[in-house]
């Protein structure tokens, strides 16, 4: 995998599909680490409107106009109460936030 920089040069990236499956991983082991009662299925994507990306087991390639409709037709996970979901925007955002100062 490569892409050309705004020089003109190619310049050697990983492959996104790998990529999205390991970050997903990540993901997953992070969430499983801050609520040991609950296991949250976590899923890899590539958005692309690219016609020659094709999926792998571990993840799926959606185009950018069919995303919603992706998501929408996700399993419901039943054990995600409301309280869990509230509790995971709030480890996300304190991700986001960064290192408390």
């Amino acid at each position: 995998w490569e892409i050309r920089d705004s020089r003109g040069r190619w310049v050697p990236i990983e492959n996104p599909l790998q990529r999205a499956s390991r970050d997903a991983e990540r993901v997953r082991s992070w969430l499983a680490s801050n609520d040991r009662d609950f296991l949250v299925r976590v899923y890899a994507a590539v958005v692309t409107d690219d016609p020659t990306m094709g999926r792998s087991p571990d993840c799926a390639v959606v185009p950018t106009s069919e995303l919603a409709s992706w998501l929408e037709a996700l399993p419901v996970q039943r054990g995600l109460t409301t309280a869990r979901r509230e509790h995971l925007v709030e480890l996300v955002r304190a991700l986001a936030a960064g290192p408390a100062r």
